[in-house]
């Protein structure tokens, strides 16, 4: 029960933090703002439970009664300061003005249908498979152990003799699934289960709300149906893998980036998806990677807009935010596992040697190829789907796509280019890696990749709505001129 209250607890303290920051009341329509709200806070309290609980591990105070006592303390915080906040001028509601397309309510109802079709067979497969896949209990919830332990185990968890099984790897999944151990006073199967299903949740939740704010209804639900198409992300979801937290902190940092565009204050929701993008970095190392290209191609992109001023004005509500957890990860890589990415475990000189081997590019571009048609199925793959989408609505000239898009686009693909570089100079044996990671790497940018698809598609609204039509004018009769 101490287990199931410290969910519930984590989950709204984020709910809370999430709506303190971003005055989030006039978006429309209600419905999508509401999921917006509840994603965010959902990952956004998994997140901040972790750190908490990991920095409670270093002081030797991990008590149930201590962790709930600091979520009592931070929810007390929060409400607080939201009854002595002021009042001011609610935000816009851009997604409203798009005029309505009439089959929304089919879009509905297929997305809703999916969606209990994929939930189920969530279930079922937790079920049958509780423990999840290799690297669920061979990296994630094996350190989980060892930092629910008595006295000093927890400095397992970072130890050099598991250096097949990461030890250098961030502890947000780690350390969420921990605290929930210790409040259940053992090792419930039950608690992985949760935080992937959890986040798994919010994946579609986030997206499907942040683009109908954004782009319109048909678009957020358009881009729920290419999801659930997305069969290699679903199966990525009951894994226990840290991938598919990663890919929700990917897409949150990027929605979050776009909603405050339109916001009539940006510096709150900047600053939050600052949070959400060191979040990432506390997931995993690639995270680190995608964080430090979403910042830079900020301010490089508002360097380009508006000039060096304007944009370090917007950029440094960024680094605000990225700031707290980013220590906390600076730390964990400075003096609890350095120097062990495996990567760096090569002279310099054959990493170079490696990067004009032929034979390494063919081989992940073979594994890329092959990965994408395991995407989805037949004429359900998502690439069709969003095939068909172009041919059908069409794609946005690029100078009207705006920060957003490029946002997402360039920072997705410079990641996507950076995990590439990455299978060039690994010390692993290529094939093996390429085997068993691929897929995980697709998990961690498709949603990204889908936000900033929709970005650039055009309205569905704006191709079905008609175009009005204005009255001739009438002309005057000429002064003067006789009546017949």
């Amino acid at each position: 029960m101490l287990a199931v209250l410290s969910i519930l607890l984590a989950v709204v303290n984020g709910w809370v933090w999430v709506r303190l920051a971003w005055r989030a009341e006039g978006w429309r329509p209600r419905w999508a703002r509401h999921l917006v709200e509840g994603a965010l806070g959902a990952g956004g309290g998994i997140g901040l439970a972790s750190c908490v609980f990991f920095l409670l591990v270093l002081v030797g105070a991990a008590q149930p009664a201590v962790v709930i006592g600091v979520d009592l303390a931070l929810m007390g915080s929060a409400i607080f300061l939201w009854r002595r906040r002021k009042r001011v001028p609610e935000d816009p509601a851009p997604g409203e003005a798009a005029p309505g397309f009439r089959w929304n309510w089919l879009l509905t109802l297929f997305l809703g249908a999916g969606l209990l079709l994929v939930g189920a067979t969530w279930i079922q497969t937790a079920q049958v498979n509780p423990y999840g896949e290799w690297d669920a209990w061979s990296i994630w919830n094996l350190r989980a152990k060892f930092l629910v332990g008595p006295g000093g185990a927890w400095k397992h968890a970072v130890s050099p003799l598991l250096e097949h099984t990461h030890p250098e790897y961030p502890l947000l999944t780690s350390g969420f699934t921990a605290r929930l151990w210790k409040c259940a006073g053992g090792a419930p199967d039950w608690a992985p289960i949760a935080t992937g299903l959890l986040f798994a949740a919010c994946v579609p939740a986030l997206l499907v709300g942040a683009l109908t704010l954004l782009r319109g209804t048909s678009s957020g639900l358009l881009a729920g149906l290419v999801f659930l198409a997305s069969t290699l992300f679903l199966v990525q979801a009951v894994s226990q893998y840290a991938d598919v937290p990663l890919s929700f902190y990917y897409l949150a940092t990027l929605a979050l980036a776009a909603l405050a565009v339109s916001a009539r204050a940006p510096a709150k929701p900047l600053a939050l998806a600052g949070v959400f993008a060191s979040l990432g970095a506390w997931t995993k190392n690639e995270g680190i990677v995608f964080a430090a290209l979403a910042l830079s191609c900020y301010f490089l992109l508002g360097w380009r807009a508006g000039g060096l001023k304007s944009a370090f004005e917007k950029w440094r509500y960024l680094l605000l935010g990225a700031t707290p957890v980013s220590l906390l990860v600076a730390g964990f890589k400075l003096f609890l596992s350095p120097g062990r990415e495996l990567a760096l475990h090569q002279p310099v000189w054959e990493a170079v040697r490696k990067l004009g081997q032929w034979d390494r590019h063919a081989a992940i571009a073979k594994a890329l190829y092959a990965e994408t048609l395991e995407l989805g199925l037949g004429l359900g793959h998502p690439l069709v789907l969003l095939g068909i989408l172009v041919v059908t609505v069409g794609i946005s000239r690029p100078r009207d796509w705006g920060r957003p898009a490029v946002l997402a686009a360039l920072t997705v693909g410079l990641t996507f280019a950076v995990y590439g570089g990455v299978y060039l100079i690994t010390p692993q044996d290529l094939n093996w890696q390429l085997g068993t990671s691929v897929g995980r790497l697709y998990a961690q940018l498709w949603p990204g990749f889908l936000w900033a698809a929709f970005l650039v598609l055009k309205r569905v609204e704006d191709r079905v709505a008609p175009v009005s039509k204005a009255p001739p004018a009438k002309t005057k009769r000429r002064e003067g001129r006789r009546k017949p």
